[in-house]
């Protein structure tokens, strides 16, 4: 039997990706409309990195496509900007 908290929790957070919901197809998409108007190719390579690497978060995922994939500098800026 488990033991009571001594307080209620202030947030109770769910990792449910891979077991209740396969978001991972969802976010690959999301960086399909993203950069939907890049060279078609390094939108290819960018989802590519992306599908045998996940699990990594958004920010850093774009941070990297900037940079490696579309020459960008990948700022904190404008990372924030395609990220929301």
């Amino acid at each position: 039997m488990p033991l009571p908290l001594p307080r209620p929790p202030a947030a109770i957070l769910f990792d449910f990706d891979g077991v209740i919901v396969d978001s991972a197809r969802l976010k690959t998409q999301a960086y399909v409309e993203i950069y939907a108007q890049e060279d078609p190719a390094k939108v290819g390579q960018a989802l590519l990195h992306q599908q045998l690497n996940g699990g990594i978060t958004r920010r850093a995922t774009l941070a990297r496509f900037e940079r490696h994939f579309f020459g960008r500098s990948g700022d904190a800026d404008s990372v924030e900007r395609l990220a929301n």
